[in-house]
């Protein structure tokens, strides 16, 4: 994307050409000048294909969704109360059942442990059999508590990675430690800031969550 600033410079750029051109009679002198003034201009040119290139490159082995090992098919699944709470909890029963019919997760309340609330917050989320023919924002839930996650479920976490030339989300499906899957989105910044935001994204954004809790659904 071309913004206004950058065609505010290219027009700069063609008038001091013009200017060269008459300020100057010695065509290696005109060269030399038009070389010094243009070089940040040839320095972007060079910057923005690079980052275009590992962009691509980034984006074919990482970007998407990325299955190692096929999962087996379950009905209960746990979120990593680092990145998750109850309303992803409720969301991802609201869409996937019958087929996934618990969800253990933190409930969002801090306890100011520093451990996010997973002393005595944490609980298993299912729906309310009375409520499940009902529309979703009817539905009610049923939170039971938990002292512990439980081992050996399937855990969906979330590795999120800002800086001044990426942003990037990996999304990720494991079991007992062993990667099962995970989904990446990023967006690469040739220019990142507010008068000049330039880059490229690595496919669509989905709802990451959705996507490897399906891997797992009978």
């Amino acid at each position: 994307m071309i913004t206004i600033p950058l065609l505010i410079i290219f027009a700069l750029y063609i008038a001091l050409m013009l200017w060269i051109r008459k300020r100057f009679d010695s065509s290696l002198a005109r060269r030399a000048v038009v070389l010094v003034f243009a070089s940040p201009f040839i320095y972007w040119i060079g910057t923005y294909q690079y980052m275009h290139y590992r962009h691509e490159q980034d984006c074919a082995r990482e970007g998407g969704l990325k299955v190692f090992v096929q999962p087996e098919k379950v009905d209960r699944i746990q979120l990593d109360p680092k990145h998750f709470n109850e309303p992803t909890a409720e969301w991802l029963l609201n869409r996937n059942y019958p087929n996934l019919k618990a969800v253990e997760a933190w409930d969002g309340t801090y306890d100011g442990t520093g451990t996010y609330g997973r002393n005595g917050h944490l609980f298993t989320y299912t729906l309310d059999p009375a409520t499940t023919s009902l529309p979703e924002k009817e539905r009610k839930f049923i939170k039971t508590p938990l002292t512990n996650l439980t081992d050996g479920l399937y855990v969906i976490s979330k590795v999120p990675k800002w800086s001044h030339e990426i942003s990037k989300t990996t999304t990720t499906l494991s079991r007992n430690g062993r990667l099962y899957a995970s989904a990446t989105w990023f967006y690469h910044y040739w220019s990142n800031n507010q008068a000049m935001n330039i880059g490229w994204q690595c496919f669509e954004r989905v709802d990451e969550t959705q996507q490897l809790t399906s891997l797992i659904l009978k």
